[in-house]
């Protein structure tokens, strides 16, 4: 069953996390984090490579005001709980009359450096 915008916004906060390994994430559990958010996939990749753990899509229902941060902010959270430190933002929309909605690629530097 697909949910519309407003059927997320009327039943929960819609947020999806899509693990690159199929486990499943318990965000309860992640606390407060510190997440550094990349705008881009190039900015990210800019420090080296990376190693994607899990895709974050979420909104700003229950938020005020809804802006893209604000969508940032309210769905860092499991940024963490995929065990992750990084993330970059893969798509991003606010409008002024609806909830902002945010993908978020979290990641980690991989150890396997390519080769020069």
């Amino acid at each position: 069953m697909r949910l519309t915008p407003m059927a997320c916004v009327l039943l929960s906060a819609c947020t999806t996390v899509t693990t690159m390994d199929g486990r499943e994430i318990d965000a309860s559990s992640a606390g407060n984090c510190d997440v550094h958010i990349y705008q881009t996939y190039q900015s990210a990749i800019a420090r080296g490579p990376i190693d994607e753990v899990c895709v974050v899509r979420g909104n700003s229902s229950y938020r005020l005001p809804h802006t893209v941060p604000v969508a940032i902010e309210k769905n860092k959270q499991y940024v963490c709980a995929c065990g992750a430190q990084n993330a970059y933002i893969q798509s991003a929309t606010e409008s002024a009359l609806d909830v902002a909605y945010v993908t978020l690629v979290a990641f980690h530097y991989s150890k396997n450096k390519k080769p020069d």
